[in-house]
């Protein structure tokens, strides 16, 4: 996850670290697409969120809890 930027094209980091496992998208003002997408690295404390703006990069997060409860919702 170390290898994942601010910035970085998604297709970039789907190459470094897979598809995500879970991804939620929403559309602003018809031109903004914003994704909060989970990752599960095999923590199973913890998954990864990288959150993207139009396709980019534009935040990373750790978040406790396993994906399964995430999709449990």
């Amino acid at each position: 996850m170390s290898d994942v930027q601010i910035g970085m094209d998604r297709d970039t980091v789907e190459e470094l670290i897979g598809k995500p496992d879970l991804c939620g998208r929403k559309i602003y003002d018809g031109k903004y697409e914003l994704q909060h997408c989970g990752y599960d690295l095999g923590d199973p404390e913890a998954y990864q969120e990288i959150i993207y703006m139009n396709g980019t990069v534009w935040g990373i997060a750790s978040v406790v809890g396993s994906i399964n409860q995430l999709n449990s919702l």
